[in-house]
C-alpha cells in the first residue's frame, strides 16, 4: 500500500496519531516488492497501527 513519503513519513504518522487511518483510503498495489519508497507492505502498516494503539 502507499502513502506519500512512505511508512515512516509525516503523512502516515499523522494518520496514525489522529486515527484518520480508519477512514482514509490508501492506494494498494499487488507487487511482491514495493515499487518505491512511498510503498510498504500491508503487514508493516498493521504493525504500525499496533504500535500507535499501544502508545495511547
Amino acid at each position: 500500500m502507499g502513502r506519500n513519503r512512505g511508512l515512516d513519513g509525516p503523512d502516515l504518522r499523522a494518520d496514525l496519531e489522529s486515527g484518520e487511518w480508519r477512514t482514509r483510503k490508501y492506494e494498494v498495489n499487488r507487487a511482491a516488492v514495493p515499487p518505491n519508497q512511498n510503498w510498504f507492505l500491508i503487514a508493516d502498516f498493521v504493525t504500525a497501527i499496533g504500535r500507535c494503539d499501544e502508545s495511547e
